[in-house]
């Protein structure tokens, strides 16, 4: 039912069931109601905001289509022109974004391709059969040396596009073989020949393969190692001669070798050995009997002539003493020998560090390196704060030494100093009140949430600054901050609201939800000076003001979270608005005061909220030829809508 009893009408911005679709209650015929109060549909030939044409016709030929769209590829309609029109931006299907038909080659992927580079080359990467190239194809590509287009792998051209080679697998003519793989001395060589004693490659059943003619070097011709009694003489193999056989009473004797004078170079008959020089040193003596220790002769590389092994020599003295210059071991003397040496206080010859014997032959004390019986630890340093203190007891928590884990080490056991008995510093929820730096602490997981004492270790209250449990909003770290309820936190730590009486005006925590405030009179009634909104009561806003509250007080006298605003609000409306109030001394002007924050329309607002004339009516528009005029007043004759 419409206010005032009048009759419905089109443009009234009531929607009248049965007879309306809609009505917006405005003469706008391109929104979404029309002026005839039906609701805008493509082809009523009025083009709407959401249509980019109308016609009001049903022809899809023509400039306007029946989408209310215009023509062009991508409409769904195939124009003069395009090869078809799917509608859509996907060029990938049937339909290319041109409404040209997708074929090979023209450069957009489309159904049942492989590829399309839009080109025609048959060379490159995609062939003109819009196919991936691949070896077998018919066409030379990048990495290729040849294509045949077959699958014949022996002709010129294998199946892997190069030509055969000698280790492709594939024996070709002028090979013997090809196993297909690097290995030369199995069953056919890298150079795809059948092995044959004689072709410089040991094969299986070989000793040997030089691949020459020669039967008098280490190797003969059939690939068998050179022996006494083969029948060769090998100078390599220190023969003098070789009769084919192992007996000695011939010319030749069993040893392949006519007996000769020790330092000839030549070992036979009695020798041991025989290097042909007269250095004793060298793993041979001048008696052609192999270096030994104690023979008097110092061997640096031993016996054997190779360095780092145990025969090599340090020293030899010839003789079995060891506790002189030189063990019987030919190894210059050292703590560890189990040989009390001059300067040594004991040597048990040992690795073991903690016995009567340490590994340096020297009697043990704090600092050494060694943990002895007695001792906790020992790490050889003056270093007190490590794993081990310099008396050579381990570190403990109360040692007055910040060391291992330690935060702090004051020596003692009070929990009210800088450092717990535990050795941690003292901090805020570790369950010890610090004296004189603290007021509370419960302790980790239980300062905080529901706690009697905050995360700081203040008693958790309204008005501490901290947003405890149950608390929207503190700033009471700002004490004008506190007791002003103008801004974005009340003094009781909830958000200032519309509805509570207080006046939000000045934002100052961004938490807050609520938007700022015009008025607050904390009640529902839309006729007086303020909105359940918290807007000022003004005309054409569609609510009556019918009646004023008269001048703002403080009842109560408890400030601005009032039914009303207090003092400190009335100065600051009067500050704004001279004359809004009857207390104010100066005349109305409607300007804001200079350097005070404006709620808004300074100009008009105060003449809509203080007006010596209460609304007659308000209907919410500015048609000053209905029932209600743009002044909120009753018209002088009001007649009935046809």
């Amino acid at each position: 039912m419409l206010p005032w009893c009048l009759s419905a009408v089109c443009g009234d911005g009531y929607t009248h069931d049965g007879v309306e679709d809609c009505d917006d209650g405005n003469r706008d015929n391109t929104d979404m109601c029309t002026n005839q109060c039906k609701a805008a549909s493509c082809g009523d030939g009025i083009k709407a905001v959401n249509e980019a044409c109308d016609d009001g016709n049903s022809d899809d030929r023509d400039e306007c289509n029946n989408h209310c769209t215009v023509d062009g590829c991508g409409n769904g309609a195939a124009n003069p022109g395009e090869e078809c029109d799917d509608a859509n931006r996907d060029d990938h299907d049937e339909c290319l974004n041109t409404c040209l038909k997708a074929r090979c080659g023209d450069g957009v992927l489309g159904p049942g391709e492989e590829c399309d580079d839009g080109n025609t080359k048959n060379d490159d990467t995609c062939t003109n059969a819009c196919k991936n190239a691949s070896c077998g194809d018919g066409f030379i590509q990048p990495g290729e040396s040849c294509d045949d287009g077959n699958d014949v792998d022996d002709d010129d051209c294998s199946n892997r596009c190069f030509p055969h080679e000698c280790g492709d697998g594939i024996v070709e003519e002028g090979s013997e073989c090809d196993d297909g793989n690097a290995i030369n001395d199995d069953g056919c060589t890298n150079v795809c020949t059948l092995p044959v004693c004689g072709d410089g490659i040991v094969q299986d059943g070989e000793e040997c393969d030089d691949g020459n003619g020669s039967n008098t070097d280490m190797c003969t011709v059939g690939c068998m190692l050179a022996r006494c009694g083969d029948g060769y003489v090998q100078a390599d193999n220190n023969e003098t001669c070789d009769d084919g056989n192992t007996e000695d009473g011939d010319a030749c004797p069993s040893m392949c070798a006519h007996c000769d004078l020790c330092g000839d170079g030549i070992v036979n008959c009695f020798d041991e050995c025989d290097d042909g020089n007269t250095d004793n040193t060298d793993g041979c003596t001048n008696f052609c009997a192999p270096a030994d220790c104690g023979d008097g002769f110092v061997q640096p590389l031993g016996a054997d002539q190779v360095p780092g092994t145990a025969d090599d020599e340090e020293c030899d003295d010839g003789n079995g003493i060891d506790t002189d210059t030189c063990t019987s071991d030919c190894k210059a003397p050292r703590c560890g020998d189990g040989f009390k040496q001059l300067g040594e206080g004991c040597d048990d010859g040992n690795d073991i560090d903690d016995d009567a014997c340490p590994n340096h032959c020297v009697p043990y004390e704090c600092g050494d390196g060694i943990v002895e019986e007695g001792s906790e630890c020992d790490d050889g340093n003056d270093v007190n704060d490590d794993g081990c203190t310099n008396a050579c007891t381990l570190p403990v928590c109360g040692d007055g030494i910040v060391n291992g884990t330690d935060e702090c080490d004051d020596g003692n056991s009070s929990d009210a100093d800088n450092c717990l008995s535990d050795c941690k510093l003292a901090r805020c929820g570790d369950g010890v009140v610090h004296a004189g730096v603290e007021v509370c602490d419960l302790g980790a997981g239980i300062n905080g949430e529901n706690s009697a004492c905050s995360t700081r270790c203040i008693p958790t209250s309204c008005g501490n600054g901290v947003v405890d449990a149950g608390e929207e909003c503190d700033d009471g770290g700002d004490p004008q901050s506190k007791a002003d309820n103008t801004d974005s936190c009340l003094d009781d730590c909830s958000w200032n609201e519309c509805g509570d009486g207080a006046w939000y005006r000045i934002q100052t925590d961004t938490g807050n939800p609520n938007a700022v405030e015009q008025c607050d009179d904390a009640n529902s009634d839309n006729s007086d000076e303020c909105l359940d909104s918290c807007e000022y009561n003004a005309c054409t806003d569609g609510s009556v003001y019918g009646h004023a509250l008269g001048a703002y007080a403080d009842p109560d006298g408890v400030g601005p979270k009032t039914a009303s605003p207090g003092p400190e609000m009335q100065e600051y409306l009067c500050g704004i608005y001279p004359g809004f109030d009857p207390e104010c001394q100066s005349a109305m002007s409607g300007g804001a005061a200079a350097g005070k924050p404006s709620p808004g329309d300074a100009d008009n607002r105060p003449e809509r909220i203080r007006s010596a004339t209460l609304e007659e009516c308000d209907d919410g528009n500015d048609d000053d030829n209905d029932q209600c005029t743009n002044a909120c007043t009753l018209p002088t004759t009001v007649s009935s809508a046809p």
